[in-house]
């Protein structure tokens, strides 16, 4: 198994790792304030929902190790950073470009490398398949 000092990204080529800084998976809960709050299923209503809609800083890097490595501070200095409304795609603000596909989304590693392949074709009964 790759290991950090091996230089491998943390987040590739190394088929252990299934997700990184990610919160272990859970049932969507709300708490409300009391019972009338809660059975009149407004989550919206809750007073310990936290909206957090909006515009958010954000900085586009091409490859992860290009990423500032500090982004996570509360005192990283990102008033060069473009904004983006929250929620919605950074694809669709005009860094890197959409993918839209009914099938798995395009892995690049170790378990999905792409590789370039010659297409051939062959003659069958006097009919070319390829």
């Amino acid at each position: 198994m790759a290991r950090p000092s091996q230089r491998i990204p943390e987040w590739n080529n190394n088929i252990g790792i299934f997700a990184v800084n990610a919160q272990p998976a859970h049932a969507t809960l709300m708490p409300y304030a009391d019972l009338q709050q809660a059975l009149a299923l407004d989550r919206t209503n809750s007073p310990f929902r936290l909206d957090i809609s909006g515009r958010w800083r954000s900085k586009y890097a091409n490859r992860p190790a290009d990423r500032d490595l500090n982004f996570w501070r509360t005192d990283v200095d990102d008033s060069g950073w473009a904004t983006i409304p929250v929620p919605s795609n950074w694809q669709l603000h005009g860094y890197d470009f959409p993918i839209y596909l009914n099938v798995t989304y395009p892995w690049w590693g170790a378990n999905g490398r792409r590789t370039s392949r010659r297409r051939t074709s062959r003659k069958v009964s006097g009919t070319t398949t390829s």
